[in-house]
């Protein structure tokens, strides 16, 4: 279906998708003969892509027949996830999967189904995100497809991790993690030993932790996997961070921003300015705290990613509490508040009693 459109920018597109796909599969590949880097491969299908979907937002009907040919590969899910904004890809991932199901195969179709549940899940529509996952999963291990089962489970084991079910996302990480092994996938194992290791870092067990982040990182690095390097950095800056190391977290966070930014990961990087916005704060320079947070939540308002905004407001509203600004920061916190018993986060119950102390100094005139 290469060549379903005669859009010159279209074919352009997907000529560069193959190219980098070839890249990421077999190494350097021809990119090693033009001296361009994995990374810069990356960047350029991202430009284009872009730059191809906003010029066909309203009419993806001419854009899916190309999309749905090479919606498997793994750089297309990457850029739909890096890129945003979130609402604009529900509205278009909505239709293009009605032509899916009209004129895609089964697998298509759940891929597909996938996809959307991801929007789903970061535009704060947790049953139709968790919906689309399940229906996914039933639909891939039916085709008997283990890559995408794999997937599959690691998004709900995300979803699970969103509600504070630990021992439920445990289960289908590890899952996840042990088909990813038996199909030798080494990107599906990174990425299910990095949420691994995100568990143990959240029990405190930091040397696990440590331990699945290296070996995570070790494998994207034979990969050349720019954005997932630049995760992983940053998930060992938030431990250097949480040891009182600041000096170390913030070289990992400037050396996972560099890579975002080459990238355009705004995502990514709406989530490391908020980090550099903690370090401010631990060094108790609250003005540059908060210019930090503020760039992070125009970002994250922009990609209109649920879950971003609610931390950055609520962030900002303990904050906006430390410098005095009661009444900021009361708005701030029941704004962070709303979206988080949206979502179904644990998180809400903490943002609940910040916001009744808040609203007790207010009272009291403090």
């Amino acid at each position: 279906m290469a060549g379903a459109t005669a859009d010159p920018s279209a074919d352009q597109a997907l000529g560069h998708l193959r190219q980098w796909a070839v890249a990421t599969q077999d190494g350097a590949g021809d990119w090693a003969v033009t001296g361009l880097t994995r990374s810069m491969a990356q960047a350029r299908v991202f430009d284009v892509l872009d730059g191809w979907l906003e010029n066909h937002a309203d009419t993806p009907e001419q854009v899916a027949p190309p999309l749905l040919a090479f919606w498997g590969h793994q750089s297309l899910q990457e850029f739909l996830e890096i890129r945003g904004p979130w609402p604009q890809r529900v509205l278009y991932g909505e239709r293009v999967l009605d032509i899916a199901h009209s004129g895609g195969g089964a697998s298509t179709v759940a891929v597909m189904a996938g996809h959307l549940a991801t929007a789903y899940r970061n535009t704060g529509n947790v049953e139709g995100a968790r919906k689309g996952y399940e229906e996914a999963l039933a639909a891939f291990r039916e085709l008997e497809d283990g890559v995408n089962v794999a997937v599959a489970l690691h998004q709900l084991g995300m979803m699970a991790q969103d509600r504070g079910d630990v021992p439920e996302a445990e289960r289908l990480y590890t899952e996840s993690l042990e088909i990813e092994r038996q199909m030798g996938n080494q990107q599906g194992i990174a990425i299910s030993l990095h949420q691994l290791g995100m568990m143990a870092q959240d029990r405190r067990d930091l040397p696990e932790a440590g331990r699945l982040y290296a070996e995570s990182l070790d494998i994207k690095r034979r990969l050349g996997d720019q954005h997932g390097i630049a995760v992983s950095l940053h998930q060992l800056g938030m431990m250097a961070q949480g040891k009182g190391d600041l000096p170390e977290a913030e070289r990992l966070y400037t050396e996972s921003l560099d890579i975002e930014r080459r990238l355009g990961d705004q995502r990514s990087i709406a989530v490391t300015l908020h980090q550099f916005g903690t370090l401010a704060r631990d060094r108790r320079d609250l003005l540059e705290a908060e210019r930090l947070f503020s760039e992070s939540l125009a970002i994250e308002l922009r990609l209109g990613t649920q879950e971003g905004i609610a931390i950055s407001r609520y962030t900002l509203g303990l904050l906006r509490e430390q410098q005095g600004r009661l009444r900021e920061a009361d708005a701030s916190l029941q704004e962070a508040l709303d979206i988080f018993r949206q979502l179904g986060s644990p998180s809400a119950e903490q943002a609940e009693r910040d916001l009744a102390r808040v609203r007790e100094r207010l009272a009291a005139g403090k």
